[in-house]
């Protein structure tokens, strides 16, 4: 499973890629990769004609800033853009991206296609089909639509986590030093593999 660092990477890939990459098409191989908004045609009318602009990420979970383009006129240097919520991925377990700029037949895993105007493809691929993807439009919070987003612990590498926080978060636990590594509620992004390493390396 893709932990915090695998994620990063493929955050960074995508920010790199996808430059002005506005979604033009959307295909939906399997339906159950959308989990929000429920009805599937507002997930494709909703994002269609936005700008990828951004790519953040909270723990595991992917989250592009989406920009709306509002004007007919396809010259970039006229293009007109406002907020468009935000486009969130969460991989699971065998989730990736895959750029193509030559038009080839989706695999039997491929789950959503995203195409440009000039047909590039921004396709995700799914073997055991646990990945989720989110449109959370402007106004609403994505914290208080995905429940495992909202209740994310501080990040490894933020300040606040410290030995401080950790020494009271731990005190109050009865349980194994991993299954508190592990709890997203507590530290996000830390996986099996990533637990038992650290707990290898501190002996």
């Amino acid at each position: 499973m893709p932990e915090l660092p695998e994620v990063e990477t493929v955050r960074r890939g995508l920010e790199q890629k996808l430059n002005n990459f506005i979604i033009k098409r959307v295909e939906i191989c399997r339906e159950s990769t959308i989990a929000y908004p429920i009805d599937k045609k507002d997930f494709i009318e909703g994002i269609q004609n936005s700008l990828i602009y951004k790519w953040d990420r909270r723990g595991k979970y992917l989250i592009a800033e989406l920009k709306k383009n509002q004007s007919n006129n396809n010259d970039a240097n006229e293009l007109s853009f406002i907020n468009n919520g935000v486009l969130v991925v969460h991989l699971r377990m065998t989730g990736y991206f895959t750029f193509n700029d030559i038009l080839t037949n989706p695999c039997k895993h491929t789950r959503i296609r995203f195409f440009d105007k000039n047909k590039n493809e921004l396709r995700y691929i799914d073997v055991r089909s646990f990945g989720q993807m989110w449109w959370v439009r402007a106004g609403l919070s994505p914290k208080n639509i995905i429940k495992g987003l909202g209740t994310l612990g501080p990040e490894p590498f933020s300040e606040n986590f410290n030995i401080n926080y950790l020494r009271k978060v731990i005190s109050n636990k009865k349980r194994s030093i991993k299954s508190i590594l592990l709890d997203q509620k507590i530290i996000a992004g830390i996986g099996n593999i990533y637990a038992d390493e650290s707990l290898y390396s501190a002996g």
